[in-house]
């Protein structure tokens, strides 16, 4: 009895989220999490994964961590440069236990809305401003 109790306790715990970094302790039995890296003074990558059945969940959390960059490196407002999507199968041995979704944005830092909005450097859109307020977005984040 105490097995079966444990083994379901131990796949309820697998199944369950959470937002934090990958590799990380806890993140060794559940996978996913976020890593960014820095390609200039004002731009990263990020990226998040997660169980492939919570991709809208693994959208917004990679979005929450470019805005948590944002923050850490001074810039009120970030925009998404680049995105990337990638599905991955996960294996058991020869089992399929389930996918895999990772997510991938280039971010680019702003120091004010007009030195994005209003320089001309927003180009190939059809929207007036493409930024994000970083407070604003960590704010609303999951």
């Amino acid at each position: 009895m105490r097995k079966s109790v444990l083994v379901i306790l131990l796949l309820a715990t697998a199944c369950a989220e959470t937002y934090g970094p990958a590799g990380s302790f806890s993140r060794t039995f559940m996978g996913g999490g976020y890593r960014d890296r820095q390609i200039d003074q004002q731009t990263w990558e990020v990226e998040y994964s997660g169980a492939n059945f919570n991709s809208g969940l693994v959208n917004k959390w990679a979005l929450r961590r470019a805005a948590e960059v944002a923050r850490r490196e001074g810039f009120p407002y970030f925009s998404v440069a680049g995105a990337g999507r990638d599905n991955v199968g996960n294996y058991a041995g020869d089992k399929y236990v389930g996918a895999s979704v990772f997510v991938r944005l280039q971010v680019r830092g702003w120091r004010s809305y007009e030195e994005r909005c209003k320089s001309g450097k927003v180009v190939q859109t059809t929207i007036n401003c493409d930024l994000y307020d970083t407070q604003r977005t960590l704010a609303n984040a999951p």
